[in-house]
């Protein structure tokens, strides 16, 4: 597998176990604490954490794209390492110091974990495409999101021991002067502190990427391809790979260029047929008929498929902002539940995630990408609403969290889908800016926590759960839109045409003489034969990838 593909996959299930353990449920809650459960405080450090990673993307994408996307990641890894340790520094001293001080420090660590995040983030997920060939993304996408995912159960699990060992599963242990289902600050403190330091491991794995082990034009988006962007043709000064229209001004020929730069892409070409990648022609077949599409009589072309899809991603992060920290104090406050069982949901969340990822990418390819998206999100919404009618009736609560999980379930594993298609319409030249762009989307999911947690406070969090529900339903139909751009074929629906073309041209374009009726008289191989034999040999590089 390519390094920088393997590496991010490592990178992914580090993370999910640590993020699982200490950022998500248990930091909403120390937070809750430690404001005396003002929501809208809460929100503000989200909306500072999303702040700082806004500021810093945006110039590390750009930096990405005109120097060596290895060398900014590790730059990003050292302030992972510092945002860690800041972090674990106000955690610890949060049971001697009083809690502004303490709220002070954590909104300096989390500001630098938006900084790292922000100079992190795009590179990675730059490098990580032009690793990967174009036409399979969505594949290795949704290991990245599994690896993700099931990473993510190491951190309830854990929280679910701890807490039932010091609590009782469902707070019997906790002292009865006491409200029962409080979350007490000290053993909160530990499982954090075990959680951030596992992010160590993830800094130190970002100083082991490498330019040089991303593909050439196999990787190439389909509007650079249209625009005959060719990478295998050279290298920049940065170590990056050149347009093959930059060796062909300068006078470069096939001939001139040296034999280390030959062997390399030839690695490269075996490199796709070790992935599975089909034959240039079904390549390039696929890509002609992509970028030729359009939509709403002309007004929408190719060209759009980045703009509505960051559109679309803005809003949902708008919405999914206002309600998505405030979901374990709903289930902790409104719904009565203790920290196990809270944990126990959010055990539960990335398995059902990697699960329904998984039917998604397969649908996907009987259906389309953009709209297998748009069922998930459909079934998600669905979920949702049902989830808010089975509150106001009073239900059981875990009717509640079924509904819950599913919402999740549903709505998040549209991921590896999206990103395939935006990295398949993006010029290879100017992904890390449009990854760098998720930052603005991320604010807009951090600012509009500041907004979610100011209406929970004043109209509770059934209202702000129904104006996130329209504001995802606006942003879906928004990116439905790709349908009449994005086009349900992938490079292998093409191979039988083209597997076709070659034997009738075989058939037509050779006369078989005397000698060869009597060698397929008699049994001796013949040219289709042959022919078919080559085509078995592509369908098994193909088999070999889907497995």
């Amino acid at each position: 597998m390519n390094r920088n593909v393997l590496l991010n996959l490592l990178l992914a299930a580090l993370t999910g176990m640590a993020d699982s353990i200490w950022s998500g449920t248990l930091l909403v809650a120390f937070l809750s604490e430690v404001t005396n459960r003002s929501n809208t405080k809460v929100g503000l450090v989200t909306a500072l954490q999303g702040a700082t990673q806004l500021v810093t993307a945006l110039p590390a994408g750009w930096a990405a794209d005109r120097y060596p996307r290895s060398r900014i990641i590790a730059f990003g890894g050292i302030g992972l390492l510092l945002s860690i340790s800041a972090t674990s520094y106000a955690v610890i001293s949060s049971c001697c110091e009083s809690a502004r001080v303490t709220f002070v420090l954590l909104c300096l660590g989390l500001a630098l974990f938006g900084f790292s995040g922000g100079v992190i983030n795009g590179p990675a997920q730059a490098l990580l495409a032009d690793s990967i060939p174009t036409g399979f993304r969505e594949v290795y996408y949704n290991y990245l999101f599994m690896c993700y995912m099931l990473g993510g159960v190491v951190g309830p699990l854990l929280s679910i021991v701890l807490f039932t060992h010091w609590q009782g599963y469902s707070g019997s242990h906790a002292d009865s002067d006491s409200d029962a289902n409080a979350w007490p600050m000290g053993d909160l403190r530990i499982v954090i502190l075990v959680g951030l330091a596992l992010e160590v491991p993830c800094g130190a794995l970002m100083f082991l990427f490498r330019d040089d082990r991303s593909l050439g034009k196999e990787s190439e988006g389909l509007l650079g391809a249209a625009e005959g962007v060719d990478a295998l043709a050279g290298k920049s000064s940065n170590g990056r790979n050149e347009m093959a229209d930059a060796s062909a001004e300068q006078g470069v020929s096939e001939s001139d260029r040296c034999p280390q730069e030959s062997d390399e892409v030839e690695e490269v070409r075996l490199k796709q047929d070790d992935h599975g990648g089909d034959s240039d022609e079904e390549n390039e077949e696929w890509r002609k008929e992509l970028v030729g599409m359009t939509g709403f009589g002309g007004l929408l072309t190719t060209q759009h498929v980045p703009y509505i899809t960051f559109s679309a991603d803005l809003l949902i992060s708008l919405a999914s902002g206002m309600t998505i920290k405030f979901f374990p104090l709903f289930f902790k406050d409104d719904c009565n539940m203790s920290a196990a069982e809270v944990q126990t949901i959010y055990l539960i969340v990335p398995v059902s995630m990697a699960l329904c990822s998984t039917i998604g990418t397969k649908v996907s390819g009987y259906i389309g990408r953009v709209q297998a998206c748009g069922i998930l999100r459909a079934m998600g919404l669905s979920c949702f609403g049902m989830m808010l009618v089975l509150y106001n009736r009073s239900a059981n609560s875990w009717l509640i969290v079924l509904c819950y999980v599913l919402r999740t379930a549903f709505m998040n594993s549209t991921y590896p889908l999206e990103e395939s298609i935006l990295m398949d319409y993006v010029p290879k030249q100017q992904r890390a800016r449009w990854k760098s762009l998720e930052s603005v989307s991320q604010f807009g999911w951090c600012g509009s926590a500041a907004l979610g947690g100011y209406l929970a406070d004043r109209h509770g969090y059934t209202f702000t759960f129904i104006v996130t529900i329209c504001m995802q339903a606006s942003a879906t139909c928004v990116y439905m839109s790709l349908i009449t751009i994005v086009s349900k074929k992938r490079p292998s629906d093409f191979k039988s045409k083209i597997d076709a073309e070659d034997v009738s041209g075989k058939q037509s374009n050779s006369e078989p003489s005397d000698s060869d009726r009597a060698s397929a008289a008699s049994g001796g191989d013949g040219g289709d034969r042959v022919g078919l034999m080559n085509v078995s040999g592509t369908a098994l590089r193909h088999d070999r990838m889907m497995a």
